[in-house]
């Protein structure tokens, strides 16, 4: 009794000591317990739910016991990466403190008050985008296909005229004119750059025969030439409609006969159609 006493003595003193401390905690338990009192129904209806709720909680813990039994073996096996990963944690926490300014301008970048300054605002215009890229879209009062499928028609309808085009891409003429919409790009050799030069006029270009630029050198001088024997398929100073050359032949074939290519005859060309010159 006499150290119940004393023991109830010291405490008083100690409370005493700490009188605003006692007194906040009464006011503040005091208002805890109102505020719990005026949420009597939600508190009520709440406990009436528990139940329910611990019995699909149960279901749920136990599936997640199972779940937690597959997961040792990762975590058995993480545990020596786990050590070896602290130098790179450390490294990590230096980075990420100095990406702090790039994160601010980013956070700009995706987000910036205003119209139209920010990638929130190109995403949305990505709709209507994509509305006119696949389409179909009214314009001008019709309904017309979108950009991609026009685009793919287009080049499916282009498929024919690629691939005339393409033996003819090693020709001087069909290189230069993508390269620098020059007439001859030229080539290389053992000798250094170098360009072929054949002599064409418009819609017609100089006789097989050797002799016919001289003959239309002396025809000129001379005077006037018949039409007729300018123009003669045969005889003629002038060759007509050599306009279905094959690929390389403007070169000279050197005896393999791989000049003109015609693709073993699948191509739509003329092989016979050559330039002026030996």
């Amino acid at each position: 009794l006499e150290s119940l006493i004393v023991d109830s003595a010291a405490l008083t003193s100690a409370l005493d000591s700490r009188a605003p401390d006692v007194s906040a905690l009464i006011h503040n338990v005091d208002l805890m317990m109102g505020a719990i009192g005026r949420q009597s129904a939600s508190l009520s209806s709440a406990l009436t739910e528990l139940p329910g709720f611990m019995r699909t909680f149960n279901t749920t813990a136990v599936n997640l016991r199972s779940t937690l039994d597959d997961l040792d073996p990762l975590v058995n096996a993480s545990k020596p990466v786990a050590k070896k990963l602290q130098p790179f944690a450390a490294n990590l926490r230096g980075f990420a403190n100095d990406a702090v300014p790039a994160i601010r301008d980013l956070d700009r970048i995706v987000h910036a008050p205003g119209k139209a300054n920010d990638l929130i605002d190109l995403t949305r215009l990505q709709i209507p985008l994509g509305k006119i890229a696949a389409g179909p879209v009214v314009r001008n009062g019709a309904s017309r296909e979108g950009a991609f499928p026009a685009t793919t028609s287009s080049l499916e309808g282009g498929l024919p005229q690629l691939a005339f085009f393409r033996p003819y891409v090693t020709n001087e003429a069909i290189s230069g004119w993508f390269d620098d919409f020059s007439g001859v790009s030229g080539f290389w050799d053992a000798n250094g750059g170098s360009s072929r030069i054949s002599t064409t006029f418009n819609a017609f270009t100089l006789s097989t025969p050797t002799p016919s630029l001289p003959q239309l050198v002396g025809a000129i001088l001379a005077g006037p030439v018949p039409i007729n024997q300018v123009f003669d398929p045969i005889n003629g100073l002038l060759q007509l409609n050599k306009r279905k050359r094959c690929p390389g032949s403007n070169e000279r074939d050197p005896g393999d006969g791989s000049t003109p290519f015609t693709d073993h005859g699948t191509l739509d060309c003329d092989p016979t159609q050559v330039p002026t010159g030996p």
